[in-house]
Formats: structure tokens, C-alpha cells, sequence
């Protein structure tokens, strides 16, 4: 007698499952939908080798690069600080197909780095005590900020520190 869990057959809900892909729901979507309704957890590669198996193929339409798009990352990442993931949320909220790896792909191109490296510390820096000076000049009150207060107001402001 063989040990293990019981094979899950899809078989029976593949009509289901074709009309779902063919709306463009996404597989984490679909997997979702057939545990709250059916009761079935399915995990990602069993979805992605039944698909396989009956010869469909399920992938994310191609994102359009787009100046929007990229404003929406740089808000996303200067003034409301997300992470890739969640910046994922808020793009498919507002219509945008395009995963995480991607926008990490697309952040980085557009010079949003979460670290600076080590060759250019001290350039920005210098970067830095040039625009604490100029705040200081400008009367802004930031001697009244804590650390943090003082970092979230410079990144919110300029694109010189990473995370």
C-alpha cells in the first residue's frame, strides 16, 4: 500500500479550470478559488502540471511600459516605502499586470535602489550633507526631526538614500 497523500484529480473540474485561465484569472487565483470553494489545496506546480497536461498555457499578459507606471513605482517606493510585493498589490488594484520580480527588475533600472553600494557611500554622503545644508538654508525646521522623521523627510524629498 503506497504511503503519502491521495493524488488530487483536477479531472473532474478541468471545464471549471479552462473557462477560469481563459478569463485571465492567475494561477495563485484559481488555486485560491478551488480551496474556498471545493475544499481542494492545490499547490503551484500541481496547477502548472495538470495545465501542462492538458495543454494550456496560462501566463501573464505582458506588461506595457509606461510613464505612469513608472511614477506609480516611484511613489510607491519614495512615499508609501513598499516592498516589490506590495507594490504588486497596489499595481494590480489599479489595472496593471506586472509581478514582483519585475517591478524589482523595472525599480532598479529606474536607479530606486534599496542599498547603496559601497564604491558610492561616500559620493552620496557628500550628496547628503549638501542637501542637509541647503534644508538648513532653506529654513526648513529639521533640527526638530528624530532620525527617522529626518530620513523618511529626505527620501520623500530627493532620491539619495536606499533603504
Amino acid at each position: 500500500m503506497p504511503g503519502g497523500r491521495p493524488p488530487i484529480d483536477l479531472e473532474a473540474r478541468r471545464a471549471w479550470i479552462t473557462e477560469r485561465v481563459a478569463a485571465g484569472i492567475t494561477q495563485k487565483e484559481i488555486r485560491r478559488e478551488l480551496e474556498e470553494h471545493n475544499g481542494l489545496k492545490v499547490g503551484r506546480s500541481k496547477l502548472m502540471q495538470q495545465l501542462a497536461k492538458w495543454n494550456i498555457t496560462a501566463r501573464r499578459p505582458a506588461y506595457k511600459d509606461s510613464e505612469e507606471l513608472r511614477e506609480c513605482v516611484a511613489h510607491c517606493f519614495h512615499v508609501l516605502r513598499l516592498t516589490d510585493n506590495r507594490t504588486q498589490e497596489v499595481l494590480e488594484k489599479k489595472g496593471y499586470h506586472i509581478g514582483a520580480k519585475r517591478i524589482a527588475r523595472l525599480r532598479k533600472e529606474m536607479g530606486l535602489l534599496k542599498r547603496i553600494p559601497a564604491g558610492e557611500r561616500d559620493d552620496a554622503e557628500a550628496v547628503i550633507a549638501r542637501l542637509l545644508h541647503q534644508e538648513l538654508k532653506d529654513g526648513n525646521n529639521i533640527r526638530e526631526l528624530g532620525r527617522k522623521q529626518l530620513y523618511k523627510h529626505i527620501r520623500s524629498k530627493y532620491n539619495v538614500i536606499g533603504r
